[in-house]
């Protein structure tokens, strides 16, 4: 910082000479005359010491630039949905003065923008070997949004989950989930994920909308040129350089939900090769509400270590506060270091307080700082980078647990590219990764993984680009990669063939190899999600000097996997009521499966749970609690049998979707993770037709192997069997009644006989108390099959596991059609084969693409620069499809829902835009667990200087 202060301080424009001349004209469509207003304008001087100017054509289609030097220019003059124009070799005199007339031929939309993301490198849309969709600066501004999602809505292959006013989750062909990372998110070729958990949070991202120049995303696998975890496709925010964007820009607004956003951008330049940016935005509002059942009313905050938890705070109201508040600064420096040399640093900070949606729950972002630095050198065809995101958490917690989040986390990243053309027909792409990611959770995230969570990533690549006719052209790319927490090297090749037909259209055939490493919570991840989930250490705990709660408990895959203990019986178990067992057993002891006296300690800890809850109800009533107590305790004594003999054990494990438990099998152990190798076929067309109409069709196919699923549960419980239980005491209550002198007792316990009570009326009491003990000590988890390398030796795991193959088709569609000089009419359709993998023989558990198999888009605009008024009205339709993420689980339905945005300029440099989403207010659900979404409209107005 201190050096872009200095040289802003310092550095002042030259200007030496006198600068007398003058250039103006008058920008006119080629066709019909009609002037254009707001045509971008570009003024270059050959003399590279002359700074270069811009400026835009006014409500009468007029320019000027005064204060010239004399010497050699060029002007470019774009705009949009007309051919870019250069003239070149204008020569300006000493104290003279020039006016041309410049006629741009209409295109209608803009067909062929030249994209970085697809080759690393800069190439036409039309040329580039893989699908990509682009939102360009004019799209961008004419939107308010909050975050860069909303610019993202209604594109082809792109899946958006929303799940607040700031917070969404994005994939591209599916796999999406909540803290979604398999989308490779880039900010000016900079990983802009949230270090360690490999997280996108678009909130989190510090350019303001004034300040990007475009967006790129590219479906599909690019791992061949960016390396791991990009495999489901890569999606670039490219900003504006402060030495082609001179100028102030501010702007405020407001809407809905108590929102308040502003923004403010400055890029000045210095001489002619020194710019500096800055740029700030500050927005708050409300959050739609959403109630978690499984929250407490109160929690005491505290922080989990490897010796236990440590409170930090007393017992607090646990209240969700839906208000979000949000600011960034972001401060850029070009600097020109020769005619082919650039040096670009680049650092911000962004803060927010919101809501966040995790896989284990919501939690409470209270002042999550994400920061970073960058420095990048351009030099010829040389790239080289470095930079360094920090995380830093604030004040964050868990509201089912209260449990806070401490994360320091810090990602490094060294990076060099070349470019080597060898002739007119061949080129070379090389290049050097190097991925340094180093956790610092202090226990609250990585738990007893802290002190060896370290990963390194190292990676290099080869492109070939080789031209075998005019029009066809053949890629090829290798990439190798090393995992410091893999045993081997990973491959990535990549193969396309380009042909351009005659008319200027492209037909392309690809093949990529690509790869996701797991993450570091795939490996690390230690976190109590939910403390006592079935609540019998709150029934409990008052009886025993033990904890009888069973947690369930988020765990990474150690380096070994993990492994469960079996003998004759089956698997072992472990359970938190060990302590009972006339044995002296603890809870990390391993239990057999069906041992008889352990199964008596079970159902010694099931009876007392069931006639606790008996003399609650005897209690509420009306009868004194000292005489319900005295009866249920002869109940114990008298009726209820202590042992039990022949009673069976049951494996259940519980689904969290219908929150009710459901018999398995057994468990199978769990290897140790391994890459996620995903092979992508590709068939694509882009297609120009008549300068009226853009089509791009995609068809793929898609063979995953070793997919990484999201949490599951991953361990069943162990229950007592209700026939075998109830074959064991029903003979025995039965003579027990008979034989009992406590007439008080059995004149209550007739109650439960009688019919209105749910009874038989059979004038016992014996059936009912049978089934009653029986089925509810049945229904009861007693203990749970845990793997030797559990950290919490009884909770129920939710861990990750490698599934096994899987395969998909799919094809995205995107039409524009310009309708004519004002109208535009556009339109994407998404298909997927599958979007629900269910469970095999080789496959466990059920895989939702989390994605729908259809969704589809419709928009119309208009635009009139005569008038300053541009507007677009946006259908979107997405199809229900099934859901889980974590603890997360069930069925998002199909909605559909309109957008609606107007731009209008109140003179040559303000402008106001309203922007509506949702605007028939479909109240409707993008993630479970998160609130439903309805209408948010927004009005901001900008200022140009």
């Amino acid at each position: 910082m201190a050096l872009f202060a200095a040289i802003f301080l310092q550095l002042t424009p030259s200007g030496a000479q006198a600068q007398n001349a003058a250039l103006s004209g008058v920008v006119v469509d080629a066709k019909d005359g009609q002037v254009l207003p707001g045509a971008n304008i570009m003024l270059t001087a050959r003399d590279s010491s002359i700074a270069r100017r811009g400026t835009a054509s006014d409500a009468e289609g007029a320019f000027e630039f005064k204060n010239l030097r004399a010497g050699e220019y060029k002007l470019t003059i774009s705009y949009i949905g007309y051919a870019r124009q250069e003239i070149q070799n204008i020569l300006v005199h000493q104290a003279g003065s020039q006016q041309l007339s410049i006629k741009l031929e209409p295109t209608g939309v803009s067909m062929n923008p030249i994209l970085v993301s697809a080759s690393r490198r800069p190439e036409k849309l039309l040329e580039a070997p893989a699908s990509v969709s682009i939102v360009d600066a004019e799209d961008i501004e004419a939107r308010a949004a909050l975050t860069v999602a909303d610019h993202l809505k209604g594109l082809p292959g792109v899946d958006i989950m929303q799940s607040g006013l700031a917070m969404a989750d994005i994939s591209v062909r599916g796999f999406n989930e909540v803290f979604a990372g398999s989308l490779m998110l880039l900010t000016d070729n900079r990983i802009a994920r949230v270090p360690s958990i490999r997280l996108n949070v678009y909130s989190l991202i510090p350019s303001t909308d004034d300040d990007i120049e475009r967006i790129e995303i590219v479906s599909g696998p690019g791992s061949a040129l960016y390396g791991p975890n990009s495999a489901n496709g890569v999606l670039h925010i490219l900003t504006k350089s402060p030495l082609e964007s001179e100028g102030t820009t501010v702007s405020v607004g407001g809407g809905e939900r108590s929102v308040l956003m502003s923004s403010f951008r400055h890029a000045q330049r210095f001489g002619n090769s020194v710019g500096l940016k800055i740029s700030a935005q500050y927005f708050q509002g409300n959050n739609w509400e959403y109630f978690d059942p499984a929250e407490p009313d109160s929690i005491i905050k505290g922080r989990q270590t490897v010796n236990g938890r440590i409170p930090e705070s007393g017992l607090i109201s646990n209240e969700r506060d839906f208000a979000i508040d949000k600011y960034s600064l972001d401060v850029r420096l070009d600097v020109k270091l020769g005619e082919q040399t650039t040096l670009i640093l680049n650092s911000a900070i962004n803060k927010i307080d919101e809501i966040v949606v995790t896989p284990i729950g919501s939690a409470k972002s209270n002042g999550w700082e994400y920061t970073f630095l960058q420095s990048r050198l351009k030099y010829k065809n040389l790239f080289v980078q470095a930079f360094t995101n920090r995380s830093n958490s604030g004040d964050t917690y868990f509201f089912r647990s209260g449990d806070v989040i401490y994360d320091r986390s810090r990602l490094w990243v060294g990076q060099l590219q070349h470019f080597l053309p060898v002739s007119a027909k061949q080129n070379f792409t090389y290049g050097f990764d190097a991925l340094l990611t180093r956790p610092d959770t202090r226990n609250t995230i990585n738990g007893s993984f802290e002190d060896d969570d370290n990963i390194d990533e190292y990676g290099v690549y080869l492109q070939s680009e080789t031209e075998l006719s005019p029009r066809l052209k053949f890629i090829s790319a290798l990439r190798a990669d090393k995992h410091s927490r893999l045993d081997n090297l990973v491959f990535s090749p990549r193969a396309a063939l380009v042909m351009k037909t005659p008319r200027g259209n492209n037909l392309r055939l690809t093949y990529n190899r690509a790869f996701q490493t797991p993450t570091a919570n795939n490996l690390f991840l230690d976190i109590l999600t939910t403390p006592d989930a079935f609540t019998l250490g709150a029934m409990l705990n008052s009886r025993y000097d033990f904890d009888a709660g069973t947690n369930i408990r988020a765990q990474g895959v150690p380096s070994g996997g993990f492994t469960f203990r079996f003998n004759d019986n089956g698997p072992q178990f472990r359970s938190p009521f060990a302590p009972l067992d006339p044995r002296g057993l603890g809870i990390a002891d391993f239990i057999d499966f069906n041992d008889p006296i352990f199964t008596n300690t079970m159902w010694q800890a099931a009876r007392q749970i069931i006639m606790d809850g008996f003399e609650e109800n005897l209690v509420s009533n009306g009868l004194p609690a000292n005489i319900a107590s005295s009866l249920v305790g002869d109940l114990g004594r008298a009726i209820i049998p202590q042992q039990i003999n022949g009673v069976e054990n049951r494996l259940k494990q519980i689904n969290l979707e219908i929150e009710a438990f459901e018999d398995v099998a057994g468990v199978t152990d769990i290897p140790r993770l391994q890459p996620t190798i995903t092979q992508t076929y590709e068939l694509g067309y882009k297609g120009l037709f008549a300068s009226k109409m853009t089509l791009a069709l995609d068809f793929y196919h898609t063979r995953i192997h070793d997919f990484i699923g999201p949490l599951v549960i991953q361990t069943p419980n162990v229950f007592l069997d209700a026939t075998s239980l109830r074959a064991s005491i029903g003979s025995l209550i039965e003579s027990n009644y008979a034989n009992s002198s406590n007439f008080l007792l059995k004149s209550i316990l007739l109650q439960i006989d009688d019919p209105n009570n749910g009874g038989n009326g059979s004038g016992s009491p014996v059936d009912e108390l049978v089934t009653l003990f029986s089925d509810s000590a049945a229904a009861i988890p007693l203990g749970t099959v845990t793997p030797a390398e559990a950290i919490d030796p009884t909770a129920v795991l939710l861990t990750y596991r490698n599934f096994g193959n899987i395969s998909l088709s799919g094809f995205d569609l995107n039409l524009s059609y310009y309708l004519n000089h004002n109208w535009t009419l556009s339109g994407t359709y998404s298909y997927v084969s599958r979007n629900l993998f269910e469970k095999s023989d080789t496959q466990l558990y059920d895989i939702p693409l989390n994605a729908p198999k259809h969704k589809a888009g419709l928009a119309i605009a208009y635009s009139n620069r005569r008038i300053g008024l541009m507007a677009e009205l946006r259908g979107r339709f997405v199809d229900s499809y099934p859901f889980q993420s974590g603890e997360l689980i069930g069925r998002v339905d199909d909605y559909t829902v309109a957008d609606l945005s107007v731009e209008k300029y109140l003179s040559e440099h303000t402008k106001t835009v309203l922007t509506i989403s949702n605007l028939f207010n479909n109240v409707h659900r993008e993630l479970i667990g998160a609130p439903e979404i309805g209408r948010l409209a927004m009005v901001r107005f900008t200022r140009m200087f």
